[in-house]
């Protein structure tokens, strides 16, 4: 078998030009079972190149398949997570919105016992990763998509976690279980043209888990039954689209509720953050 180098600078030479050298490498250190990019630079001498499985995969990534299903493996905050075209890939702007819920949990949650809720939950990685850190949590997830659930509880069994999963739409499923929760956090499709997403992604990954007819849709079907699952006061955590927040505005000023919310950027400075604490 050839070095790890040898075989990467094959690679390199026959990598289509649309295809980020990035995936190349990412894919590298996935086929030969290595932690990272450094531990990848540290083998490129010494390490031999399992080729057969490798050349298979670079073939797939070759044809613009994103290297994450190409492996079928995502990394969400330092963990590992099985995908696949059943899911989205998860993005590191839902990564910061898990960070953003941790740090409010903590503050506000940390001796006590709380419930949370993850519509649309696709690969799991929302639910799975709060409740890794909350284990005295009771966590539920929810998905309209059988094929989406059947990865999530996939994924909750490899880390082991009790996450409670509902098949349906949006809260239908707390509603009809008669279910309350004290915290909601939704990263729901909010695509509102799939024609303007990038190729790969719409050749690649699932129309259902990206649009909404415009682009507000599900924000709206949640916050219209959100009375149904709970009693006092609950706390609401969205992903939202970057040109949404004056709409979603006026969507909450209608609620009549007593409410606190406000809007924050990722960090790339976009608008990508909802959070809303209604009291009844």
């Amino acid at each position: 078998m050839a070095k790890i180098r040898e075989v990467y600078e094959a690679a390199r030479a026959k990598l289509n030009s649309d295809i980020p050298v990035a995936a190349l490498r990412l894919l590298m250190v996935e086929s030969n079972n290595l932690k990272n990019y450094a531990e990848l630079d540290h083998s490129l001498e010494k390490e031999q190149q399992n080729e057969a499985v490798f050349w298979h995969q670079f073939e797939s990534l070759n044809k613009g398949v994103p290297v994450q299903y190409v492996t079928n493996n995502a990394n969400f905050l330092g963990d590992d997570f099985h995908v696949d075209s059943r899911v989205l890939i998860p993005r590191p702007e839902t990564e910061e919105l898990v960070e953003q819920v941790y740090r409010d949990l903590l503050l506000n949650y940390r001796d006590e016992p709380f419930s949370l809720v993850d519509v649309g939950t696709g690969s799991g990685v929302i639910a799975i990763s709060l409740a890794k850190r909350f284990e005295e949590a009771t966590i539920y997830a929810t998905d309209i998509d059988y094929d989406a659930l059947k990865v999530a509880r996939f994924n909750a069994m490899r880390h082991e976690v009790n996450v409670k999963f509902f098949i349906g739409d949006m809260l239908k499923p707390l509603i009809d279980n008669n279910i309350k929760v004290d915290i909601l956090v939704s990263n729901p499709p909010y695509v509102a043209k799939l024609e303007e997403v990038d190729e790969n992604v719409y050749n690649y990954e699932p129309h259902l888990a990206l649009e909404a007819e415009d682009g507000i849709e599900y924000y709206k079907k949640i916050l219209k039954d959100i009375d149904k699952i709970f009693d006092d006061k609950i706390k609401l955590f969205f992903e939202i689209g970057s040109d949404q927040e004056e709409r979603l505005t006026e969507i909450i000023e209608q609620l009549k509720y007593e409410k606190k919310y406000y809007f924050s950027r990722d960090l790339q400075g976009n608008i990508r953050y909802l959070f809303l604490e209604l009291t009844k």
